[in-house]
């Protein structure tokens, strides 16, 4: 029976056996760790130009909705066929697009910051949470890849789907008011309003005067391309008002700068804010005939400027028309989706990118049975639903063996206990012959 091995602390000799084996391995680990960090440094390079490429339509700090179209059973034989993803009515939206501790909106069912994780790159969203009934209820868990626009979701912890993303407008449905104290103010030369004033809260306002809509995209400026707002109007009260994605004033992308400037904001308090200026007053329609006897004389400004709140549910705000006379306004989001092109003014000026045939036919008032009518790629994960389980599918969608140490050095995890084993194996489990060349010399 061969001796116990034993490594004595006060033994050069094995010491420098043990050094030199753990050079060589060392030397290889060295090696490999510096063919890994030019590795990660090249695919963070061209994950950085990805992520660039798609803030071009998917800018920061924006209010952004998104078509969410589902794949199911049928998807999985080829994940990149967009014609096997079907448009069913669910949208996510971001109040804040890409910023850190904002929730997100899955439908009507609100996700709170606290269950959302989003990637260092502001690339990647993973999130859990519950679906109102309305939703199709139950729990709904979720990761979304906007460098790829493509993600997964599980429905109650059982039924898997593949989804793709495709950008769209977010819509308001606004009411206006001629007596809410909005002014402009010519000393900051800026529209103001108080929310907290009399005037405000016993104005008179006109209910659901019509829809705001707006989507950001590339200019396609081959100088300086940039990402614009693009800007829609629809008046109820047009003598045939527009159907979106038509509008009775449009502000579209191909038009900035040298028609109108739009600008965003995050404020402080993590809500946002967006301002119009309409540069060329001759771009501006005349307003409806049936506006003649109305408070609000017009729908459409020259002068912009709206307040989100930090769900990016609703917006307060003020406007100046084309003959500078100044109206408060407020917006209430709609779930309509309004449109198939990813520039949502209709016009053949503006981007062709379109989704699959299947979101441009008429979606059905009738929610489906449960969460969606796709059939499951897989299902269910009973450790997942067990009560008694540790495991978090944020955490599961997000596997790193990345750590920090004391030190706030990162190193990785895994491969550091699998290096502990191989020594371990090394010193208990070595052929004698191999053991004694090359640890125990004498």
């Amino acid at each position: 029976m061969a001796a116990r091995r034993s490594l004595p602390s006060n033994s050069i000799a094995i010491r420098q056996q043990i050094n030199r084996l753990s050079y060589v391995k060392e030397t290889a680990v060295v090696l490999s760790d510096e063919k890994q960090k030019k590795l990660d440094a090249l695919k963070q390079k061209l994950r950085q130009k990805q992520a660039e490429a798609v803030l071009v339509d998917n800018p920061h700090g924006l209010p952004r909705k998104f078509a969410v179209l589902i794949g199911g059973h049928k998807a999985i034989k080829n994940i990149k066929d967009s014609q096997q993803f079907f448009y069913e009515g669910h949208t996510v939206r971001f109040p804040s697009f890409g910023q850190a501790n904002h929730g997100l909106w899955i439908n009507n069912s609100w996700i709170p910051p606290e269950n959302v994780n989003i990637s260092a790159d502001k690339m990647v969203y993973t999130f859990t949470g519950s679906l109102n009934e309305q939703d199709g209820g139950g729990v709904i868990h979720g990761q979304m890849n906007f460098l790829s626009s493509s993600g997964l979701l599980i429905h109650n912890n059982k039924d898997v789907y593949a989804i793709l993303l495709q950008p769209y407008a977010t819509t308001y449905s606004i009411a206006v008011s001629a007596n809410a104290g909005a002014v402009f103010s010519s000393g900051k030369s800026e529209l103001t309003w108080d929310v907290t004033s009399s005037s405000w809260k016993n104005a008179t306002w006109e209910a659901d005067a019509g829809l705001l809509a707006f989507d950001t995209v590339s200019n396609d400026d081959p100088v300086e391309p940039m990402q614009v707002v693009e800007l829609g109007i629809t008046d109820n009260k047009s003598a045939s008002p527009s159907v979106p994605p038509a509008f009775d004033f449009g502000l579209p992308a191909k038009e900035s700068p040298g028609q109108y400037s739009a600008v965003f904001q995050e404020n402080t308090d993590m809500t946002s804010y967006l301002v119009v200026r309409v540069l060329d007053p001759a771009v501006i329609p005349p307003p409806s005939s049936k506006r003649a006897s109305s408070d609000v004389s017009s729908l459409f400004p020259l002068l912009l400027f709206i307040n989100f709140d930090s769900m990016g549910d609703t917006f307060v705000g003020a406007y100046a028309d084309a003959k500078q006379k100044v109206y408060a306004i407020k917006g209430q989001h709609t779930p309509s989706m309004i449109s198939s092109q990813r520039s949502f003014i209709a016009s053949a000026l503006l981007s062709s990118d379109t989704l699959p045939e299947s979101i441009d036919k008429p979606i059905s008032t009738a929610p489906p049975s449960g969460f969606t009518s796709v059939e499951p790629i897989r299902g269910p994960f009973p450790t997942l639903s067990s009560p008694s389980s540790n495991l978090n599918l944020v955490g599961l969608l997000n596997l790193s063996p990345m750590r920090q140490d004391a030190d706030g050095q990162w190193y990785d995890a895994v491969t550091k206990l699998m290096l502990k084993d191989f020594e371990c194996g090394i010193l208990n489990f070595m052929d004698e012959e191999l053991y004694h060349t090359f640890i125990a010399t004498h």
